[in-house]
């Protein structure tokens, strides 16, 4: 597994109703969803703002590890 922090080769954005969402495709050929833009998501979807909150709180533990 390498070290090496993938780069943003191409990036664009999906348009949901109001709603605009970044995506990015990676040097490796992943694509992803910023997670700031996920968390739009989440909140377009009605998610309150306690359980993404949780899930962040849950994010950085796993980070910590």
């Amino acid at each position: 597994m390498s070290n090496r922090i993938p780069k943003v080769v191409k990036e664009g954005k999906i348009k949901v109703e109001w709603l605009e969402i970044r995506v990015c495709v990676l040097d490796d050929g992943q694509r992803i969803i910023p997670k700031e833009d996920f968390l739009k998501v989440l909140e377009f979807l009605g998610w309150s703002e306690d359980v993404i909150n949780l899930l962040l709180a849950q994010d950085r533990k796993e980070a910590e590890k």
